[in-house]
């Protein structure tokens, strides 16, 4: 299938948000941080669901099982070791808790848990893989999932907090539980985005432009009235409604305008797409190996209330941030570094 380049640019900014909240840290967050919050993440299923309704693949359950667990979870192992072996040195150097930090990667990274951003990758893989056995079977099975993910999603965020007490089997219950529960969201978002995206992908343009502006502003609107959402967390905001609910129609919504940009103006946003394309490498690298410890202290970001100065001080950094992450995806993409990629 042809690439489609508004998929990559919204996968692009969808990115770039992300960077930003891990990049600033406040005490009190402006509007526009809790409206990015509440799509950053979302947008990825999403985005899949998009593909998933332009896809022709004929691929069986199994042989897109193969090809999902070479494409996303090789790289997460992959890039856990890297980063288990930086945490571990950098542990040495720092005269750290090493063998804590030793037994909480490899717990995190075997249970799927993940090493900081990591966790996006199991939770993306094994709600793509299931979705695709339902989408091969009939599409009322299908239906009837997600209200089920969804319920299940709740029970698991809920039943995540009874695990806290700090013992070994707390520990692996509770890591085993986030995993779940959280998989359990992205398949509901990806299914429930299916079914709305097949809805409007017959809309003339222009038509989907205005929808995408609507769906914005209404998520904008909700995600005002829903402060504190982290889905790594299970933090789904005061009224978690407004965000299982808004964060789909603001993602959906950023892609349609983004569609029509793309369609009507010939909008090629290059360093976008491109991180976009290989979202799976700066997703996985750019809250790793303290390189945004390292971007603060070059540009003087501190925890502070919002304010013009910082703001500009965050752009400055989060600049940095999204040309190193370039400059990284470039190194690792050329040939001799692809194949760990399982990308010829």
């Amino acid at each position: 299938m042809e690439r489609l380049r508004f998929l990559d640019s919204s996968k692009g900014i969808f990115l770039v948000m992300i960077m930003y909240g891990h990049l600033v840290s406040l005490k009190y967050e402006p509007a526009f941080i809790d409206w990015m919050n509440s799509i950053k993440v979302v947008g990825f299923y999403v985005v899949s669901a998009y593909l998933f309704t332009f896809s022709k693949s004929k691929l069986s359950s199994k042989e897109y099982l193969i090809k999902s667990f070479k494409n996303i979870m090789y790289p997460y192992f992959l890039f856990s070791v890297f980063i288990f072996i930086f945490d571990v040195t950098f542990s040495l150097i720092r005269n750290g808790d090493t063998e804590r930090i030793i037994l909480i990667d490899i717990t995190d990274t075997l249970t799927l848990r993940g090493i900081g951003t990591l966790w996006f990758l199991p939770t993306f893989f094994l709600a793509n893989v299931l979705f695709k056995i339902l989408l091969n079977k009939k599409k009322f099975i299908l239906i009837i999932s997600i209200p089920i993910s969804l319920v299940i999603g709740l029970i698991f965020s809920q039943l995540y907090y009874f695990f806290q007490e700090n013992t070994i089997v707390n520990n692996l219950l509770s890591r085993v539980i986030l995993v779940l529960g959280k998989s359990a969201f992205a398949f509901y978002f990806l299914s429930i985005s299916y079914f709305l995206v097949k809805y409007v992908k017959g809309k003339t343009i222009e038509t989907k432009f205005v929808l995408g502006l609507l769906l914005t502003t209404l998520n904008l609107y909700m995600s005002v009235n829903n402060k504190h959402v982290d889905l790594n967390k299970f933090q789904l905001g005061s009224v978690p409604v407004l965000f299982l609910i808004g964060s789909v129609l603001g993602s959906i919504g950023i892609i349609l305008i983004l569609e029509y940009f793309y369609w009507k103006w010939n909008l090629n946003l290059k360093r976008l797409n491109y991180l976009g394309e290989n979202s799976i490498i700066p997703m996985a690298v750019h809250n790793s190996f303290a390189l945004i410890i390292c971007i603060r202290y070059v540009v003087g970001i501190k925890v502070v209330e919002y304010s013009f100065s910082f703001f500009l001080k965050s752009l400055l950094g989060l600049f940095l941030l999204i040309f190193s992450q370039t400059l990284i995806t470039k190194v690792l993409m050329k040939d001799r570094f692809k194949i760990l990629f399982c990308k010829r």
